[in-house]
């Protein structure tokens, strides 16, 4: 991702409606994996800017990895447990931490198996690993190309490649259901109108809102993290993905 990107992305993940109502969804996940032991050890892995820190440390004591230019971001929010590294290549011994999150990065890495494998090595034995990603190639877009995206996901895609690894899914659900609609129309107004722009190069398509519409998607992701709850969603821009690190029977 380019720096201009992570400054954007600093700027807007305390505030935006698609952050702030992401988080609502995961923290429901983040509470599944409370069966491990305390205190926890949290791996982020490709944390960022930082926006979703103060949200794990909610659940156990976190650690952030990502390359230099983001870290230093992390570091402008006073968290000092960071490590800069590849998610190819973790600086981080086996068998470390007790919850692995993932949070819309997969896509960024052009060899997605060899990173799962590396979050497999370092997830403890019945640990589990949390995963978001963008869902659906026809919704590729310019933002895609801006954030430096290899792929979009769909649940098998994604399912074949945590088994690949070593994981055993627990759950497997769509989500950001109830915005898919404006996003897909979103997207095609933009894939049409790109021939008249003469832009230098693709821009991220994060659109700036009224306030009180904006409170109004969190309300939505909102709903949607209580229904979470209870069943899975069919359809939505992001899959997320709660697999769990399978305990070696002793011989």
């Amino acid at each position: 991702m380019e720096c201009a990107e992570y400054e954007k992305m600093s700027q807007l993940e305390g505030t935006y409606w698609w952050f702030v109502g992401r988080r609502e969804i995961l923290a429901e996940f983040l509470k599944k994996t409370e069966a491990v032991r305390e205190p926890r050890e949290i791996l982020e892995v490709g944390c960022g800017t930082g926006g979703n820190l103060d949200l794990l440390e909610r659940f156990g004591r976190t650690t952030g990895i990502d390359l230099p230019g983001a870290l230093k971001w992390c570091a402008r929010r006073d968290f000092d447990r960071l490590v800069a590294c590849y998610a190819e290549r973790l600086a981080c011994r086996a068998d470390a931490f007790d919850v692995v999150v993932c949070l819309d990065v997969l896509e960024h890495i052009e060899d997605d198996f060899l990173a799962l494998r590396e979050m497999f090595r370092v997830c403890r034995p019945g640990g589990y690993l949390l995963l978001t990603v963008p869902a659906y190639h026809f919704l590729w877009s310019e933002h895609d190309v801006a954030l430096g995206h290899y792929r979009r996901y769909s649940r098998s895609r994604l399912l074949r490649a945590v088994v690949e690894a070593g994981f055993k899914p627990l759950r497997t659900t769509y989500a950001i259901t109830f915005l898919f609609l404006p996003i897909l129309l979103f997207r095609l107004w933009r894939k049409l109108t790109a021939p008249l722009k003469r832009e230098a190069r693709p821009a991220v398509a994060y659109v700036q809102v009224p306030g009180l519409l904006s409170s109004f998607f969190v309300a939505l992701l909102k709903v949607e993290a209580w229904l979470l709850k209870r069943f899975d969603l069919p359809f939505g821009v992001s899959l997320v993905c709660l697999v769990q690190k399978p305990v070696q029977k002793e011989n």
